[in-house]
């Protein structure tokens, strides 16, 4: 029993000495028997807890009744008899991240005594973590405007074969040197964007910096933080964090913003004075930033239209020059050498040799694409990534890349015409199946020679 008894007395020394240590890392140590009634306290725990070594001796039942500990953790631990760790609250309600661990007679189920240690400070670990999180927010951001800073912008290609699009980069051309606003008017898909980076990239700002923000992706003040920055205030540290803005990463370059409409008028209103006084205020900010900044803008609306959803002096100021982008199905002379250019970018990308056949062509020409470019893009990365052959034909393309498709035809549907389409993507989808004309045959119910006679005539084309 002595032996025990110095075993116990044993473990009781090392256990002060860890509380020492806790004590140095965390705070709110204390160690108690296996009924509960407090051995040892921590310095720290008169500051978390209101209580010091004039409560020793003392039971955690009664501590708890008179809401000391509320509840104590050290008596879930010892009546579970695990490691259990949970939020308590210190003297002032602020919840602390509590552990108490149950020590054992060694190699037995006997239980001796527990150890209690508050981690932290829950609202400060939250104000560590949302600083943690502004950080790495911040950092990320910084990643993306070096790279706008520093990586060369990819040229720009302007495909302009038919007379709409020769008008529009005769006018781009024009006005690129002009340091005016300017607002680039179409449809979703037509390429504003990209003309966006044309006239930079034609303009004296081509060796500045190029960056754009669509603003129907941005909440209300998503958008006005993270165009124009942020001063923030740790609310328990009083300290004050900035974060910058787009508009400072690109001073002296083009600034995009896509989707104009969207934009709120307490932001408009800000943009209005950066346009005006090459000035402008991080949001909750007290000092005024110089920005040297070109602003493009796009928009889906019409004049009409746009000229409701923005501040009067803003949508002048905006539209001192406008640029109507066309949508595809009114430059289809264009559609060939964008789809030369998409073959080229998709085959490099995903390792393939696809081309086109020249019937297949003519269809996507006839195709009203009410997605334009972006729609023509996509389809043919679809092709491209799902084909087996080495070209693509027009049994490939979808059902409504037809000139007889109920969305496309606009005009008396030439019967014999559309019965010979239809004959052709059977047979040529038949044959894909079938790979000989004899299963062909079998499969359509026709004669071989037949079949030979009319995959010879749909190949050809």
């Amino acid at each position: 029993m002595d032996t025990e008894k110095k075993i116990e007395e044993k473990i009781l020394n090392i256990l002060t000495i860890i509380e020492n240590m806790l004590e140095i890392l965390h705070g709110g140590v204390s160690i108690t028997d296996s009924a509960g009634y407090i051995l040892k306290l921590g310095k720290s725990c008169k500051e978390m807890y209101g209580i010091d070594n004039s409560y020793i001796g003392k039971n955690l039942l009664e501590l708890e009744e008179r809401g000391v500990f509320r509840p104590s953790v050290t008596k879930i631990a010892l009546t579970e008899q695990r490691k259990i760790t949970m939020t308590q609250p210190d003297k002032y309600g602020n919840p602390l991240l509590v552990t108490s661990m149950p020590i054992f007679y060694p190699g037995t189920n006997r239980l001796l005594y527990a150890i209690s240690y508050a981690s932290w400070d829950i609202n400060h670990g939250l104000e560590l973590h949302e600083q943690y999180s502004q950080m790495l927010e911040d950092m990320t951001q910084n990643i993306i405007e070096l790279n706008i800073l520093n990586k060369r912008l990819q040229p720009a290609r302007i495909v302009a074969n038919s007379q709409q699009m020769k008008q529009v980069v005769q006018l781009a051309e024009k006005v690129a040197d002009l340091d005016v606003e300017l607002l680039i008017c179409g449809e979703a898909g037509s390429g504003k964007s990209n003309l966006a980076k044309y006239i930079h990239q034609s303009s004296n700002r081509e060796t500045h910096p190029f960056g754009q923000l669509r603003c129907s992706a941005f909440s209300r003040d998503g958008l006005e933080s993270r165009l124009f920055g942020v001063t923030k205030v740790v609310s328990r540290s009083g300290d004050m964090h900035e974060k910058n803005g787009i508009c400072e990463s690109l001073n002296t370059g083009t600034l995009l913003l896509e989707d104009i409409e969207y934009m709120m008028r307490d932001t408009q209103a800000n943009l209005l004075y950066l346009i005006k006084n090459k000035r402008y205020y991080k949001k909750d900010g007290s000092e005024p930033i110089a920005a040297d900044l070109r602003i493009i803008t796009t928009t889906r609306k019409n004049s009409k239209e746009l000229a409701a959803l923005l501040d009067p002096d803003l949508f002048y100021r905006l539209t001192v020059i406008t640029i109507d982008m066309p949508c595809l199905k009114n430059r289809k002379e264009d559609i060939p050498e964008l789809v030369e250019i998409f073959l080229k970018r998709f085959n490099e990308k995903y390792q393939k040799r696809i081309s086109i056949a020249p019937r297949a062509l003519e269809l996507l020409q006839l195709y009203s694409w009410p997605g334009n470019v972006t729609e023509l893009k996509c389809l043919i990365q679809q092709m491209v990534l799902t084909l087996d052959e080495d070209t693509i034909n027009t049994h490939h393309l979808p059902d409504c890349v037809s000139p007889f498709s109920t969305t496309n035809y606009t005009s008396v549907v030439d019967l014999k015409a559309y019965l010979e389409f239809c004959e052709e993507r059977l047979v040529l989808q038949a044959y894909d199946k079938c790979q000989s004309t004899v299963k062909l045959a079998k499969y359509l119910g026709i004669s071989q020679a037949t079949a030979v006679r009319k995959l010879q005539k749909y190949l050809r084309k």
